[in-house]
């Protein structure tokens, strides 16, 4: 308890003193579906690299949406509703104002859309959700599957497309 304590107090002091995690951050973006566990020091170096930040996803955000519908007097019954109501369960248009909601709360200057197969219920409906759900305005890479080759030539170009955004100058 007192590890977690002492890092939400460092980033509160972070976020009070305007560090933010990518030293020269401009851009903000949202992460759709699970990590890449495997690749993820190399994808924050290059996100980095371009002066990019993953501030929030939907992975991790998936599982604690769920809390605001637990209630202790019919504990058994609100967590089949909250279970019932993660990210993974939600319609297509749930989704795609899920990730709306994610973007102005983290003020997020684009969406990458990773597609896991090894998690196919997660990536189910990726491909409606953009771009015909999400509003003009939000830069939203190209969502075609791309090998691990091309991986780094995708990353390169979506952060060039990012460069008429909003810049942030600071977290």
């Amino acid at each position: 308890m007192d590890f977690y304590t002492e890092l939400m107090d460092e980033m509160n002091q972070r976020v009070k003193d305007k560090i933010s995690a990518v030293p020269r951050e401009r851009y903000r973006l949202l992460w759709d579906n699970l990590p890449i566990w495997h690749k993820l020091k190399w994808l924050s170096e290059k996100f980095s690299s371009h002066n990019a930040c993953l501030v929030a996803d939907t992975y991790t955000s998936a599982w604690c949406s769920s809390m605001k519908y637990l209630d202790e007097t019919r504990f058994l019954d609100s967590m089949a509703d909250g279970y019932a109501q993660i990210y993974l369960n939600l319609g297509i248009d749930q989704m795609a104002e899920e990730i709306v909601n994610m973007v102005k709360f983290y003020r997020a200057d684009g969406v990458v859309m990773h597609s896991n197969r090894s998690c196919k219920p997660y990536s189910f409906g990726q491909m409606d959700i953009m771009p015909q759900r999400l509003p003009v305005g939000l830069n939203v890479p190209d969502r075609q599957p791309i090998g691990a080759l091309k991986r780094m030539f995708h990353i390169n170009v979506h952060a060039f497309a990012l460069t008429g955004t909003t810049k942030h100058e600071s977290c």
